[in-house]
C-alpha cells in the first residue's frame, strides 16, 4: 500500500474516533483541567473502566435473562457516557434502558461493542493531544 493511502486510512480512522466524542463537552472538561492537574485523564481512565465492566454486566445481565439489572445498568452508564461526551454510546444505553425486548437489547448491546472502540479510540487520542 502506498504511504498515502496509510496515512490517509489513519487521518479517517482518527476523524471516525473522534466523532464519538462530542467537541463541546469535551472542551467543558478540558476548561476544568488545570494543566497539569491531570483531571481528564482521571475522568476518562475511570469511564473507560466503568463502559468496560458495564458492557459486561449486561452480556452476563442478559444471559440471564435479568431485565431489571440490564436496565440499572444501562441506565449508569448512560449518564456517565453523557458527562464526559460519548454521546452516541449514550444514546444506545438509553435505547437499552428503554428495552424490554431481549432480542433487541442483544442487538443493541453489540451496536455498542463496536462503538467502544471507537470511544478508546477517542479517548486515547484526546488524552495523547492533551499531554
Amino acid at each position: 500500500m502506498p504511504k498515502d493511502a496509510s496515512g490517509e486510512r489513519a487521518h479517517r480512522d482518527e476523524t471516525r474516533a473522534y466523532r464519538s466524542l462530542d467537541p463541546q463537552i469535551v472542551q467543558q472538561l478540558r476548561a476544568l483541567d488545570n494543566d497539569d492537574s491531570g483531571f481528564m485523564q482521571e475522568v476518562m481512565d475511570s469511564f473507560l473502566r466503568q463502559l468496560r465492566t458495564s458492557v459486561r454486566r449486561l452480556d452476563a445481565a442478559v444471559a440471564g435473562q435479568d431485565l431489571q439489572t440490564i436496565q440499572r445498568t444501562a441506565h449508569t452508564i448512560k449518564g456517565a457516557s453523557r458527562q464526559v461526551g460519548a454521546t452516541q454510546v449514550g444514546e444506545l444505553f438509553a435505547h437499552i434502558e428503554q428495552e424490554h425486548d431481549l432480542g433487541k437489547t442483544r442487538g443493541l448491546i453489540e451496536q455498542v461493542r463496536d462503538e467502544v472502540p471507537r470511544v478508546e479510540e477517542a479517548v486515547r487520542l484526546l488524552l495523547k493531544r492533551s499531554a
